[in-house]
């Protein structure tokens, strides 16, 4: 509204419509904003493993194809430029998450093998009950480890056939320690990517009692060479 009463233009001026605040939970994962005294390293980790557990998740429920930058970074409660603070891309998140795990699983496995108070006949069994209370400890991680990428990654697709042949080359030399014929390399591929195979579904069907697998798989294992 104008007045020119006196000859001054006055205009009344509406209340400012101001937006109601809204408070948004921050998840237990994430970090406090503004200064909160943790190193810069500290929050990089941070936000590294958050990265890794928003693409196991997806990995699984969206398949590697489905699974882009956005999604993860929405998942993880990052921004995009964070994401890409630590990665090249999704592929280079996607790799060092893998080896991540491949790390893991060797570690468990090659602790259980050198172990001298187990004696040889007995490593295959712990060997595999230390590799399923790790995936019993890490679901995501196991799910993701286990879900083929395909041609959408042929790089992590060589790096998975490279991490089961290291399984297939401790599954022989333990055969081998127990007076065992040492099947042919493929018999040896199908032994490990059928176990790989069974605990995969049980994985996906969210079984928890993963170790109650461990003499089956074992004795599938053991089976003698053609």
């Amino acid at each position: 509204m104008v007045s020119r009463a006196y000859g001054v233009v006055s205009r009344s001026v509406r209340p400012r419509e101001t937006t109601p605040f809204t408070f948004v939970q921050r998840r237990p994962d994430q970090l406090p904003p503004g200064t909160h005294g943790l190193g810069r390293d500290h929050v990089a980790r941070h936000q590294c493993r958050r990265i890794y557990t928003a693409l196991g998740q997806l990995m699984v429920e969206m398949g590697y194809a489905g699974t882009s930058v956005e999604l993860i970074s929405r998942r993880a409660g990052i921004s995009r430029r964070t994401f890409y603070d630590h990665f090249a891309d999704r592929d280079a998140a996607a790799l060092a998450y893998f080896d991540r795990s491949t790390v893991r699983l060797l570690a468990a496995v090659d602790g259980v093998l050198a172990d001298e108070g187990i004696a040889p006949p007995g490593r295959i069994d712990a060997a595999v009950v230390a590799a399923l209370r790790l995936a019993s400890a890490h679901p995501d991680a196991a799910r993701a480890w286990l879900t083929r990428a395909g041609r959408s990654h042929e790089q992590l697709a060589d790096h998975r056939v490279e991490a089961l042949a290291a399984l297939e080359r401790r599954l022989a030399v333990q055969l081998k320690a127990e007076g065992r014929r040492v099947p042919r390399p493929l018999a040896l591929e199908l032994r490990v990517g059928g176990v790989c195979e069974v605990v995969r579904g049980r994985l996906l069907a969210r079984e928890s009692a993963l170790t109650e697998l461990a003499p089956v798989l074992t004795f599938v294992l053991r089976q003698p060479a053609a």
